[in-house]
């Protein structure tokens, strides 16, 4: 028998933020009505004495990854959260058409940062360890039409890591 609770609300994951205390949790709230995920945030929790940091992600956000950057010769120590937002359009189905951004962490949640612009669609990253820049392809929807094709613009944006500023 099927519960007839419109919503659902679970923390998902749980990933242990390397070098420190803590572990980060991911929260969703899923709506059977609509079959998506209406809310969605992280919660960073410290194990060593039992402290959470809520990181708000905002409306019909859906966290694609997670993952942490340590440069140790360069005293760093991010996290970079890749996420989708959720459009009631019905062309933005396809995940690679959906809006996204990408967001640097402080490794217990209390600071974060946008890093790519709005109308950005980001695709893969890498860091260099070198320079502790992280260098995000991908492209802006020039036409405003949610697909990516030829009117649009391939572009690679490059972050420094410990300002977190446009290079």
């Amino acid at each position: 028998m099927y519960s007839q609770k419109t919503n659902l609300s679970y923390y998902n994951k749980l990933q242990q933020v390397v070098g420190t205390e803590y572990l980060i949790a991911t929260y969703e709230d899923y709506s059977k009505k609509w079959m998506t995920v209406t809310t969605n945030y992280l919660l960073f929790v410290n194990t060593s004495n039992g402290e959470k940091t809520s990181v708000e992600l905002g409306k019909d956000a859906f966290v694609e990854r997670i993952d942490q950057i340590i440069v140790d010769s360069l005293g760093i120590n991010k996290v970079l959260v890749y996420v989708y937002t959720h459009y009631e359009d019905k062309r933005f189905m396809d995940m690679r058409d959906r809006p996204r951004y990408v967001l640097i962490l402080s490794t217990d949640g209390k600071e974060k940062t946008r890093i790519t612009e709005e109308g950005f669609y980001p695709g893969s990253w890498a860091v260099n360890n070198l320079t502790g820049a992280v260098v995000i392809t991908g492209y802006y929807d020039l036409n405003k039409n949610g697909k990516h094709d030829d009117d649009d613009k391939n572009d690679i944006l490059i972050y420094d890591l410990k300002t977190l500023k446009k290079i």
